[in-house]
């Protein structure tokens, strides 16, 4: 596993860890800000990528996190005769 991807899956929980530490431990405004954010940032990824895996999961088997990889289709892009005419430019 690369590191890229420890850190992407870790990094919500300690945001979690180091904002109850700064709200338990805090004697500042600054820090209960602070830790307020980190958490809200912490449980907003958790929800996020919990959702995007439960409508992203194509099978119970699947383990791709609900992540799809680009076949390499570009994007329709509409012919001259389907796009809407532009009385300002000319063909």
């Amino acid at each position: 596993m690369k590191l890229e991807q420890i850190w992407y899956e870790s990094s919500p929980f300690i945001y979690g860890l180091i904002g109850l530490a700064a709200l338990l431990k805090g004697d500042s405004l600054l820090a209960y800000a602070s830790g307020a954010l980190l958490l809200t940032a912490a449980g907003t990824i958790i929800r996020l990528r919990w959702s995007a895996r439960i409508k992203g999961s194509s099978s119970p088997g699947d383990r791709g996190g609900g992540r799809q990889r680009n076949s390499g289709a570009q994007p329709h892009q509409q012919s001259a005769k389907d796009r809407p005419s532009d009385p300002g430019h000319r063909h």
